[in-house]
């Protein structure tokens, strides 16, 4: 017993100052294909880690990439490999295309994927804004793909970008708000699920966010920031602006509250109308709106749909000497005819 407590004992020290001095050891790098798992710097390049892992032939097996590891040339990484980023983790697409065919990434929220080259992910891989240097990096990547994008950093749209017919750009919270340079326009051919708070920052009048995808979505005059102000006596306003694609038809109910500033009046609508393009033509509304009874305390005051050229819009006439606040909900279904 004596014997068993003094070896108890002397593991426990040893542990002891291990972790004390831990910092002055270095970390352990596999070499070995065949070890628990693979670690990039026991090879030149990842193409040698990589295919060191394809020769081993494991159905699982981790990819451990703690520097930053550059690729030139095309390069593909099995479907049984999971990616683990650490540290200053990146890999860096010099040219050529990595294909990504495993679906299991881990790594913080910081730059993991960076180059000139291109990147193919596999279908359902979810992906998260920070691992890319920018969103219109990462959209321009993806728009051929089918995945969705996290966004859990707040990041500038430079230019003209368009979110994938199969991409799905996702917001979790507020606080991570895409910022839309003054002139550019953000295309949704896919889709944005976000919640009723402010996902976009964008200038009015130059430039937008065109959503186009063709399925089912609802939107929120919160994404862009709440609420619409119209000023007193102003003209009609069209805050939401939808161009219609050719042979579809849209059905879309909006619910519509306002509020003048200082709260002496206030109403609310509901519309819901059938909208459609076809044979190349223009905008057409299949019998015009239908209508929840407004209630409202100023019946000058009024929200509707209009139609112009390819457009269905969204229509507000506010206070006719003050400043009305509103906001908007819109749930759009899409089917596509052709």
């Amino acid at each position: 017993m004596k014997k068993l407590l003094a070896v108890l004992i002397a593991i426990s020290l040893f542990f002891v100052v291990a972790a004390q001095y831990a910092k002055y050891y270095p970390d352990i790098i596999v070499t070995s294909a065949d070890g628990i798992w693979t670690d990039t710097r026991g090879y030149t390049t990842l193409a040698l880690a990589v295919a060191a892992i394809v020769a081993d032939g494991t159905d699982d097996k981790n990819l451990y990439i703690v520097n930053q590891e550059t690729q030139a040339g095309n390069l593909t990484i099995p479907s049984y490999v999971h990616l683990c980023f650490f540290q200053t983790g990146e890999i860096y697409m010099s040219s050529g295309t990595l294909t990504v065919e495993s679906r299991k990434i881990t790594a913080p929220d910081k730059q993991i994927f960076d180059g000139g080259g291109d990147y193919d992910f596999a279908d359902g891989t979810t992906l998260r804004n920070a691992w890319f240097p920018t969103i219109d990096y990462v959209l321009d990547r993806t728009a051929s793909d089918s995945v969705t994008i996290e966004v859990v950093a707040p990041q500038t749209i430079a230019d003209d970008a368009t979110v994938g017919a199969e991409v799905t750009l996702r917001w979790e919270g507020p606080d991570c708000v895409l910022t839309l340079t003054a002139g550019k326009t953000l295309t949704v051919d896919g889709i944005i699920d976000a919640g009723k708070y402010k996902i976009l920052d964008v200038t009015a009048g130059v430039g937008g966010v065109e959503i186009d995808g063709i399925g089912t979505w609802t939107e929120y005059s919160a994404w862009y920031g709440d609420p619409y102000v119209i000023a007193g006596g102003a003209a009609t306003q069209t805050p939401w602006v939808k161009t219609l694609a050719d042979e579809t038809a849209y059905q879309i109910w909006m619910f519509c509250l306002g509020q003048e500033v200082g709260s002496a009046a206030r109403a609310m609508y509901g519309r819901s109308v059938l909208v459609y393009r076809d044979g190349a033509g223009v905008a057409t509304s299949e019998g015009g709106s239908a209508i929840i009874t407004p209630v409202e305390s100023d019946n000058t005051w009024d929200c509707d749909f209009g139609i112009s050229g390819n457009d269905v819009r969204v229509e507000i006439d506010g206070d006719a000497a003050n400043n009305t606040n509103w906001s908007y909900e819109l749930h759009i279904l899409a089917q596509d005819g052709s």
